[in-house]
């Protein structure tokens, strides 16, 4: 007769001791462990996240929760924003494309010339 357990498979030859202590047994339903390896009640009683760092420069910034748009760099996302329409209108006009698969064109060059112009002017962490 041949007896399988699960220490058996876990570490064949050795007792259930040795593996880890008693015999492993499936959590009960409705337990609080979860699958990170601690309870419920220990994960939310870890230190809480600090608020994130305030802005030397609050004017010109709107928040709206975690959104926070920065009033100085509308004029840029307007030109980029034109500058997308106008590409994807010469692509359907001279390219004969559709506008729903031109746009996508005109939004990545914009992109492009977003990440040039940024790397033109040496700001290093606008890419």
């Amino acid at each position: 007769q041949v007896r399988l357990s699960w220490d058996s498979v876990v570490a064949p030859g050795r007792p259930a001791s040795a593996v880890g202590g008693a015999a492993w047994q499936p959590p009960a339903r409705g337990s609080p462990r979860m699958a990170g390896g601690g309870t419920r009640q220990s994960r939310h009683a870890a230190a809480p996240m600090p608020p994130p760092p305030k802005a030397r420069n609050e004017r010109g910034v709107l928040t709206f929760g975690k959104v926070r748009i920065h009033l100085g760099r509308i004029p840029e996302l307007v030109l980029l924003i034109s500058f997308a329409f106008y590409v994807a209108r010469v692509c359907t006009q001279h390219f004969d494309l559709t506008y729903p698969m031109a746009m996508p064109i005109g939004l990545f060059l914009a992109r492009q010339l977003q990440k040039l112009l940024s790397w033109m002017s040496g700001d290093s962490g606008a890419a």
